[in-house]
């Protein structure tokens, strides 16, 4: 008896081990791919300002904001190699001879899923909310910084087609020349202004003094001189519409339950809570097709596994864009959708082994 439970210690030992040698690496590796990917998308380096500190704090939040959708993935190509290299190297058929069975084996391989699934479930209810507004933030006052740290006697790119000219002396600007063009349109707005300064209190705004506004529309130019003139040269994204992505879980919880308009929302709400839970549906697929007595077809199991979890991914993406369409039963879509996915992988499960081991 106390050989039996210590036999059964160490598999799950064997088992938690052969797993994460295989999940960190891919985890960590797509996590960084991932992160890179996404800070180059964030802008051009010319036009956005971006010093070390903030370098740092972006990268955390990209962690947060990649980890929904990197764990998952990460998860289902591990269990893949682990499940495919357990057949193909005879370990699956060593533990069914020392009369470990089925059952044992996939609850060892159910505990760090659940696990995972849990961290996941937590980073999306609460870290990812407040990543996404910490960031967007950072990134809608990144022009604001352009224009303060604008190096004197320098033409800046602060915007998209937006540029601007000024000597900068002790934070104050003078000699400035500002140029913004309408890209696929012949319409272009020149400022020459003797001074210029930023309000404290708005990140989007100019205020120049003493100059003239050119104004150029096709063949039409229009030239007025001004005292004082404020312009917005870029426009934030949150100013069109609060994202939902932004919006903390127990606000979606409120905002969702008394307003029958918000489908996006809703979306949002869904994604958070039925993504996490997607490495325990996985494992239910990926065991049922890879795990075999048959010796042959390995590959063809992997395969098969890898479209079944790409499969996964296509139509739970494919419901998130239509949950967020107005008239959709989005809770309904996404409870209906993933308990379908559930029961039919449970049935496949319990028929496969119900008598195969």
């Amino acid at each position: 008896m106390i050989y039996f439970m210590f036999a059964r210690k160490k598999l799950l030992l064997f088992v938690w081990a052969e797993f994460f040698n295989f999940f960190l690496p891919i985890f960590f590796s797509l996590l960084i791919l991932g992160i890179a990917f996404k800070i180059t998308t964030i802008g051009d380096i010319e036009t956005v300002y971006i010093s070390f500190k903030q370098f740092t704090f972006i990268s955390f939040c990209l962690l947060s904001l990649s980890i929904p959708i990197v764990l998952p993935l990460s998860y289902l190509i591990s269990l893949i190699l682990l499940l495919t290299k357990a057949s193909q190297t005879y370990e699956l058929t060593t533990l069914f001879i020392s009369r470990i069975s089925v059952k044992r084996l996939f609850i060892a391989l159910l505990i760090p899923s659940i696990l995972l699934s849990l961290l996941c479930l937590l980073n999306s209810l609460y870290f990812k909310p407040y990543a996404h507004a910490k960031l967007q933030r950072l990134i809608n006052i990144q022009p604001y910084e352009a224009i303060k740290n604008l190096r004197s006697g320098t033409i800046k790119c602060i915007d998209k087609n937006t540029f601007i000219f000024a000597n900068n002396e002790n934070d104050k600007f003078y000699n400035v020349f500002y140029y913004k063009s309408h890209k696929g349109k012949s319409n272009i707005t020149i400022i020459s202004a003797k001074s210029m300064f930023l309000p404290p209190n708005s990140f989007f705004q100019l205020v120049f003094n003493d100059g003239s506004l050119v104004t150029i529309n096709g063949a039409d130019a229009t030239i007025s001189d001004f005292g004082t003139l404020a312009i917005s040269p870029f426009k934030p994204k949150f100013l069109d519409e609060i994202s939902a992505r932004s919006i903390p879980t127990k606000a979606l919880f409120y905002i969702t339950k008394n307003d029958n308009e918000t489908n996006r929302e809703r979306a949002e709400l869904c994604e958070r809570i039925f993504l996490p839970l997607s490495p325990i549906l996985l494992l239910i697929t990926v065991f049922t097709v890879i795990v075999s007595n048959n010796k042959t077809g390995q590959i063809k199991r992997m395969l098969i596994s890898l479209f079944v979890g790409i499969a996964f991914f296509a139509i739970f993406f494919v419901t998130y864009s239509l949950g967020k369409n107005e008239g959709m039963p989005t809770f309904s879509l996404f409870s209906g959708i993933f308990v379908a996915e559930l029961l039919l992988s449970s049935i496949c499960f319990n028929k496969k082994f119900r008598q195969v081991f």
